[in-house]
């Protein structure tokens, strides 16, 4: 009779411990429960997932050289740089790290988070028998397999070191990032000190995780190589989706569909606190840190800090309405911008604007609604007790982009209506149109309406343009201001 040895009992335990050995993620969240974040709920999203897999990916080779995208306070320095060296070594604890930050504090506190992770009861438990730590210090510690991590500042120097993994967690002090000399500092220690620090260059990993802070900042040097250097896979997740976009994680093949206007983790960051982020940081600061589309100071082209606000509204020579209008009805179409202009010898004055996806018959009649809101009439007496009409102010002039479904407005509200319509021939690009109208900006001569509900997503499109995802609302300004520039200068003058 031969007895046959009883198969081995799996417990839960085990289950947990493979499932976290299989995916960084799991790790993760089990780790913040049982180490370093006790008492704090782990607040997830599906970004979550999307950098893990991504680094799991450069775990695997299938990705050398990464850059992530990521606002400020959304979990990124404790998976990269407190949760993944620790679950690496899970799977090979002969590998070496060197992690670099824009401070020692900041790249110590880290070190000391994942080292006090491999320390930890519930670690040891699960992996405890691969390797042991022989010596540690707050900037570094090592393993009896040869593996090590190295921490260090961008001041710092890692000279006679060498890494299999170099990562690098936001390398610029936020404080410091208008200043051109910190941004050549920081590029020089990546060109100097990290970039030579890989053990062997052609299986070597490089991952780069930081908010953007600047158009000359780390990330967007790199981008300025144009092939020069390494080439590195790319993973941007702004705060709020300026586009349908959809993201496809590595290893699971999840596709995950953003459309516009999706919040990266509302759980964490509601409509409201993102309202909040967007007024306190102000635009220029949101766009760089929340939605890694750094612009010049001031914004690009346009310089957004040099519109001046109003209160009240001056009396015009000259009131004009213009029209942009969109291709087609669709999400991922431009919107149908109308916008009110008047001009007096002060400048140039924003009255209204009207801003929406329409259909054709509700944007003929919008348009028609707009214009007899800002034809403003009031009766009194005159000098005879005769009551009569007098206009407060009037619009001279409809201008619409004669272009797709402009072209169709204009001719509809020419032949339907009384509206003084006139089409406008655009023949140069947005970029050269926006130059026509910027020195009336720079010289303080165009305004906008104090408090209007629709400032902050105007001044935001502005500052990006002409890198943003629409720029509807540029040039619906574009064709008013020229037309009224073009017009006051052949006649009444600025003073």
């Amino acid at each position: 009779m031969v007895l046959l040895a009883a198969p081995p009992v799996i417990t839960r335990n085990d289950v947990v411990y493979e499932k976290c050995r299989r995916s960084l993620g799991e790790f993760h969240r089990r780790s913040w429960a049982e180490c370093f974040e006790k008492g704090r709920p782990l607040i997830e999203s599906w970004h979550d997932d999307c950098i893990c897999e991504h680094l799991q990916a450069v775990t695997d080779g299938e990705i050398q050289n990464l850059i992530i995208g990521v606002p400020p306070r959304t979990g990124k320095s404790s998976r990269v740089a407190v949760s993944w060296q620790p679950w690496c070594w899970i799977h090979d604890p002969t590998s070496r790290w060197i992690f670099g930050s824009h401070s020692d504090d900041y790249a110590t506190r880290d070190n000391v988070r994942a080292r006090d992770l491999i320390k930890s009861d519930w670690y040891r438990r699960g992996w405890g028998h691969l390797f042991q730590l022989t010596k540690e210090l707050e900037t570094r510690f090592w393993n009896d397999q040869a593996g090590q991590r190295f921490a260090v500042g961008v001041r710092g120097g890692a000279t006679g070191e060498g890494g299999d993994y170099i990562v690098i967690d936001d390398p610029h002090n936020v404080q410091q990032a208008d200043s051109e000399a910190h941004r050549a500092s920081v590029i020089r220690w990546y060109r100097e000190t990290m970039s030579t620090r890989l053990n062997d260059r052609s299986t070597s990993r490089r991952v780069i995780i930081m908010q953007r802070v600047h158009e000359g900042d780390l990330v967007g040097w790199l981008e300025k190589q144009n092939g020069d250097g390494p080439a590195y896979t790319k993973l941007v997740l702004p705060m709020e989706s300026e586009k349908r976009t959809v993201i496809r994680m590595p290893k699971s093949g999840r596709e995950v569909l953003r459309e516009e206007g999706d919040l990266l983790c509302p759980k964490r960051f509601d409509e409201e606190a993102v309202r909040q982020m967007r007024v306190e940081m102000g635009p220029r600061a949101y766009a760089a840190q929340c939605q890694q589309r750094p612009s010049p100071e001031g914004g690009g082209l346009i310089h957004v800090g040099k519109f001046r606000f109003y209160k009240e509204l001056p009396n015009f020579d000259r009131v004009v309405q213009c029209w942009d209008t969109a291709a087609k009805k669709k999400e991922t179409n431009d919107w149908s911008v109308g916008m009110c202009w008047g001009v007096c010898d002060q400048g140039y004055f924003a009255i209204d604007r009207v801003r929406k996806r329409m259909h054709f018959p509700e944007l003929r009649q919008r348009a028609q609604t707009f214009y007899a809101a800002h034809c403003i009439q009031r009766e009194e007496e005159d000098e005879d007790g005769k009551p009569r009409v007098v206009i407060v102010r009037d619009v001279q002039s409809v201008l619409v982009e004669d272009k797709s479904s402009g072209e169709a407005l204009a001719q509809t509200l020419d032949e339907e209506t009384l509206l003084p319509v006139t089409a406008i021939q655009v023949n140069t690009d947005k970029v050269a149109r926006t130059n026509i109208w910027t020195p009336l900006l720079e010289a303080g001569k165009v305004f906008l309406p104090e408090g209007a509900d629709w400032i902050e997503e105007y001044l935001r499109e502005m500052e990006v343009f002409p890198d943003g995802a629409h720029d509807d609302q540029v040039d619906c300004t574009s064709l008013g201001l020229t037309y009224l520039k073009t017009q006051q200068s052949a006649g009444l003058r600025l003073r």
